[in-house]
């Protein structure tokens, strides 16, 4: 498996899906009629996109990106799409304080300036090729260190001063399926396409 670079210019016209897939199965009574909702670890984010129209060199570039992701087998790191940096207006990333074990949904993190606004609620950033959201706004204390809520929880463990992204942060994916190298031409000569993709989860 490699991880294949994006094309600069690889874009989408409209995103009819950007979600987070879960699992979940609910056991009801047929007595009360109460509920018993057990939420499996399962979570992994999809995208649904109609890929931006191209032509000479550009069309070209996309065509070259989608035949080497041969099909399934290779991924790619997708910038989160409409999404760049904090909407708190924090233009820096961060380390990890410490060790995060697998499955935990919050992580100290320092190497941030003091007293400052870092994350709002449903920002997104990156640790280990894996995409999360946050869940609680976060700012540093006067040693630039905060702890950091998000979901979906971690499937490795964070070592200390592992990089947090938060700066264009991605989301390591692969093709949803294998025909993945489709696209039509329309005039005037320009290449059009849908690409959908799911995350890469590997383990």
């Amino acid at each position: 498996m490699a991880i294949i670079p994006i094309p600069a210019k690889f874009g989408f016209t409209k995103l009819p899906s950007f979600k987070l897939q879960r699992a979940s199965n609910i056991l009801r009574s047929k007595y009360t009629g109460q509920g018993q909702v057990v939420v499996f670890p399962y979570a992994v984010w999809m995208l649904q996109g109609n890929l931006v129209e191209y032509d000479g060199l550009d069309a070209g570039r996309v065509r070259s990106f989608l035949v080497q992701l041969d099909g399934q087998k290779n991924t790619f790191r997708l910038p989160v799409p409409g999404f760049s940096r904090p909407m708190t207006g924090y233009v820096g990333n961060a380390l990890a304080n410490g060790a995060a074990a697998a499955r935990a949904m919050s992580m100290a993190i320092d190497g941030l300036p003091a007293n400052t606004a870092i994350v709002a609620e449903g920002d997104y950033f990156t640790v280990n090729d894996e995409l999360k959201l946050v869940t609680q706004a976060g700012a540093s204390n006067v040693a630039g260190q905060m702890v950091i809520n998000f979901k979906p929880p971690l499937r490795k463990a964070v070592a200390d001063n592992t990089a947090i992204t938060f700066q264009n942060p991605t989301c390591l994916m692969r093709a949803a399926d294998d025909d993945v190298a489709n696209w039509a031409v329309a005039a005037p000569i320009r290449q059009q396409g849908n690409f959908n993709a799911v995350e890469a989860v590997d383990i």
